[in-house]
């Protein structure tokens, strides 16, 4: 019963949607201005890595290495050309990076890091607008789920065919 092809992508489906709504509860719950607008020392108790992000890590972690094992068995060519590989890969992307942001911040090295990359961007906001990124992805991926149905398939078909004109 739980080899069944219909089984098996309902438990898929589930777990994508239960981390979709975690991680959004996450960069919601990051993201508002009790968190951000405090002074440095009020947010030194802030700066260690949350639970949730670990979790969320290791969620993205399993994600890279079975994306990866798809590069392998698919092929880099057919794979690049599948759009929900790339949404897959930009979410990846989004939040390693984001983390990778908010680390680097967190340990004083804002100061040269606002030099290097931009004047108009906060880079202690960057990590929020990766993770905000991520999370986008994250949600398109989802419609993933809805390309089964009969009704809605053709529709997220459409949806993948204008993104990829763009």
């Amino acid at each position: 019963f739980v080899r069944a092809p219909i089984v098996i992508f309902i438990i898929h489906s589930v777990w994508y949607f239960i981390v979709a709504v975690v991680f959004t509860y996450f960069v919601v719950s990051t993201a508002s201005p009790m968190q951000w607008h405090h002074s440095r020392e009020e947010r030194a108790l802030t700066d260690t890595i949350d639970p949730m992000e670990v979790f969320m890590c290791a969620v993205f972690g399993g994600k890279l290495i079975t994306e990866i094992l798809q590069l392998f068995i698919q092929g880099p060519l057919n794979y690049l050309l599948d759009l929900w590989n790339t949404f897959d890969i930009l979410m990846i992307l989004g939040f390693y990076c984001g983390l990778g942001v908010r680390l680097y911040c967190f340990n004083g090295a804002c100061t040269d890091f606002r030099v290097t990359l931009m004047q108009s961007v906060d880079p202690e906001d960057l990590y929020l607008q990766l993770y905000c990124m991520s999370l986008c992805f994250l949600w398109i991926s989802q419609l993933r789920v809805l390309s089964v149905h009969r009704s809605i398939g053709p529709l997220v078909l459409i949806f993948l065919n204008m993104c990829s004109d763009v």
